[in-house]
């Protein structure tokens, strides 16, 4: 992860303005993909055919002068805008497991209480040895982590413990966690509170130039992309998983059986979002709770009872999408972020009054395997952002194909949401959390703990830039 707080993340470029897609492009990428499913809709639209209304889309708006030259289209697709920096703290509570015994006190020493009220039996956490997990802020096309990213405070029965972090770096998707270690506890309850920094903005795509990038021949993936390709699976549930039969089923109806790859990557990713945001409706928040309301995690069904249902979480449709990319061999990953907007400094978690709050989207991986990135010698990559059930917020239906659509690629919201992992679940071995997966996790000896955990958040900015929104916010 990049600290400095001054590099620009991949792709990402503080250029002039970008042109919207031309019509000669759109056309062109449109016939490939009608060439490739042999479907109507949003295709036809994009050729000028008539709807099924009868009515002709209106014509796209004149596009602005083109992107300055480059070594590589890569440079330039993704343009900065409105920023803000992000502190953001999120508070992990551990509880000791309680087990009520319902017998009498008739039926044996201990069973109950002398006045017969039944027995609440306390197993305390107790342990030798502990690693504590957590994200730091990752670098998306959206964000990234500024300096001194990630600390924790560390309270055992309400009395703080010290603990120097070490970083676990190269993680799947080009994550990098931070380990905390305690050692010889009994408790009855453990807090950790963390506390992430980092800068978020929105961004602007620049399709046309990015519908020029091809399938690298070579297969010259970076480490984190080609790390993004196979399966995520937190215990026995794969919840990304290119290889689920759903997945397949539904990925050779929609290309009529013929090869993805005959298509150039920028415009299969957006006619599998489109197909993704017309078969699965929003439905839910995804999360799951505590017996005191709070959010314990989040749950995830995986692909195959996504699609059976057509019905989800953002996190569930998230997921889907990005095991499409990954079964077409597009690099990608899904992001997990707190937007802001819902509950700023509210310090909020209960379940109940925090739906949209911890959001989730995908981004996916280009590459220009013509040029070197002079300064890794390394082709450029550039990660693009899709957010289909934003999108869809605006209809059920995929926006013609030929015109810039507000959530792929671009995110007018960037600067409001702050990314925070990758995972779901610490991608590490032995990681544990309790009840529900909720982005950390920990390993204990010699057993592992029987306690209950709540999570919440809380978000402050120090600065942004842009100009204020009428109803509030920043611009």
């Amino acid at each position: 992860m990049n600290t400095s707080g001054q590099s620009q993340p991949d792709g990402v470029s503080a250029q002039p303005p970008e042109p919207r897609v031309t019509r000669r492009e759109a056309i062109a990428g449109a016939a490939a993909l009608a060439a490739l499913s042999g479907l109507a809709g949003p295709i036809g639209a994009a050729l000028g055919q008539t709807s099924a209304g009868g009515r002709r889309p209106a014509p796209a708006a004149p596009a602005q002068p083109a992107t300055p030259k480059s070594p590589s289209p890569i440079d330039h697709i993704l343009r900065k805008g409105a920023s803000a920096d992000w502190s953001l703290k999120t508070f992990v509570h551990l509880d000791s497991f309680q087990s009520v015994n319902v017998l009498s006190p008739t039926t044996g020493p201990g069973a109950g209480t002398p006045d017969g009220r039944p027995a609440v039996e306390i197993i305390p956490i107790e342990f030798k040895t502990a690693a504590i997990v957590f994200p730091v802020s990752p670098k998306t096309s959206t964000s990234e982590g500024l300096p001194g990213g990630l600390s924790a405070q560390i309270r055992v029965d309400g009395k703080a413990v010290a603990s120097t972090p070490t970083w676990l770096d190269d993680l799947p998707g080009g994550s990098r966690y931070g380990k905390w270690e305690l050692r010889d506890v009994t408790a009855r309850t453990i807090d950790i509170d963390f506390e992430s920094r980092s800068k978020s903005w929105e961004v602007t795509f620049d399709e046309a130039a990015a519908s020029k990038i091809v399938w690298p021949k070579a297969n010259r993936w970076s480490a984190d992309a080609a790390s993004s390709l196979g399966a995520q699976t937190i215990e026995r549930l794969s919840y990304v998983d290119p290889s689920a039969p759903a997945v397949k089923a539904a990925l050779d109806k929609w290309t009529a059986g013929k090869p993805p790859q005959s298509i150039p990557p920028i415009q299969l990713a957006k006619f599998l979002a489109g197909r993704v945001l017309e078969t699965v409706q929003p439905s839910g928040n995804g999360l799951m709770t505590s017996r005191t309301g709070l959010i314990e995690g989040f749950q995830l069904n995986g692909p195959e009872a996504t699609l059976l249902a057509g019905r989800a979480s953002e996190h569930d449709i998230a997921s889907l999408l990005c095991s499409f990319y990954r079964a077409v061999g597009l690099p990608s990953r899904v992001v997990i972020g707190y937007d802001v907007t819902k509950s700023q400094g509210s310090g909020a978690g209960f379940a109940r009054q925090s739906q949209g709050e911890l959001r989730s989207w995908v981004e996916f991986c280009v590459i220009d395997e013509a040029t070197n990135d002079p300064k890794t010698g390394k082709p450029p990559q550039a990660w693009i952002p899709v957010d289909v059930v934003r999108q869809r917020n605006s209809s059920s239906k995929a926006p013609p194909f030929d015109r810039a659509w507000k959530f792929f690629g671009n995110n007018e919201d960037g600067d409001d949401i702050i990314p925070m992992a990758f995972h779901f679940h610490p991608p590490l071995t032995g990681a544990v959390a309790h009840g529900s997966p909720c982005l950390w996790g920990w390993m204990t000896t010699p057993v592992t703990q029987v306690v209950t955990q709540s999570i919440r958040f809380m978000a402050s900015t120090p600065a942004r830039t842009g100009a204020p929104r009428p109803g509030g916010g920043y611009k």
